[in-house]
């Protein structure tokens, strides 16, 4: 609360979502309250998001994809996708692919299936072992990485997506399994959220791009 920038940032995307609206959408929702937070973490604590990517046989066997990093700047105002993560030790990854099978083996039994998902989740390290803090978990791929694990891995997200919904074929050659092996490349992926109405040419050179 005591933020007071932060809190007239809030106040101008919620009134920019409201304007959007006619007078009848307005009128049959009432007060509609701000979009505050997806999550609540301490940065100075050293936690960092990632990204896990994974998929489901129709078998029920769990392959792990990728895991990406999101690198977050002052109030979440842009934020970049680092592919293979930059701070996630390799000698932890058992205990990741541990933490994620425990968690998908209930919803495997449920008949999640023959189909890719990502999941939004916190770690730290502080302790000297990670520890992890669930935030969400999307049932899709997350398709902005394509080209992420593509540029460093020589993969195709979309293909391995299409190959196992439609024929069950597993994905083998993964950006999970490069990594495993210490492949090494970066690729990064930057998003800017714009504060104002504008083109996307006003700020990105489509030439030098």
């Amino acid at each position: 609360k005591g933020d007071e920038k932060l809190r007239a940032e809030i106040k101008e995307t919620n009134d920019a979502i409201i304007s959007r609206m006619d007078d009848e959408t307005k009128a049959s929702l009432g007060p509609v309250p701000p979009f505050l937070a997806e999550h609540r973490i301490d940065l100075s604590k050293d936690w960092v998001e990632y990204c896990y990517e994974g998929c489901i046989t129709e078998e029920g066997e769990l392959i792990h994809y990728a895991m990406t990093e999101e690198v977050y700047f002052e109030d979440h105002q842009s934020l970049v996708y680092v592919t293979p993560p930059m701070s996630y030790p390799a000698k932890f990854i058992p205990e990741l692919e541990a933490y994620v099978t425990g968690y998908m083996k209930g919803l495997i039994a449920r008949g999640y299936k023959r189909q890719f998902f990502n999941i939004e989740l916190w770690a730290n390290f502080s302790s000297g072992k990670p520890e992890f803090a669930f935030c969400e978990i999307n049932p899709r791929c997350a398709h902005t990485y394509h080209y992420g694990y593509k540029y460093v891995y020589n993969t195709n997200l979309y293909g391995d997506n299409f190959n196992l919904v439609l024929d069950n074929k597993k994905p083998e050659n993964t950006p999970w399994s490069q990594w495993l092996t210490g492949a090494t490349g970066f690729c990064t992926e930057i998003l800017l959220t714009a504060k104002q109405v504008g083109k996307v040419s006003e700020i990105l050179n489509y030439e030098y791009i």
